[in-house]
């Protein structure tokens, strides 16, 4: 993933929301070698956990992989904006069960 001004402060407040809400949150890599390697956790979509990815890329959008895991996409270092989106289409999805 590309290191952008905003990654670290993206990636606090996407993890904040997501523990705010009652989940426990953990960080990983995709990459198998890349853990390996640098003693670090890999995971990829999983039935049995949530798993949201964020990395860059061509565009900026949000796709849900398979259920419960989803891509969240940025280009040109929007992943602040990009996070935000999917904090807020969680809380959209959330009132929606209420009407």
């Amino acid at each position: 993933m590309k290191i952008c001004e905003d990654s670290g402060i993206s990636l606090l407040v996407l993890s904040g929301f997501l523990r705010d809400s009652g989940l426990e949150v953990k960080s990983a890599v995709t990459d198998k070698a890349y853990a390996r390697e640098n003693n670090q956790t890999q995971k990829w979509c999983d039935p049995l956990n949530t798993v949201i990815i964020v990395t860059d890329g061509n565009e900026s959008k949000i796709t849900e992989i398979m259920p419960s895991c989803f891509e969240v996409k940025f280009k040109d270092c929007e992943v602040l904006k990009v996070t935000e989106k999917f904090m807020l289409n969680i809380l959209e999805q959330y009132g929606e069960r209420f009407n």
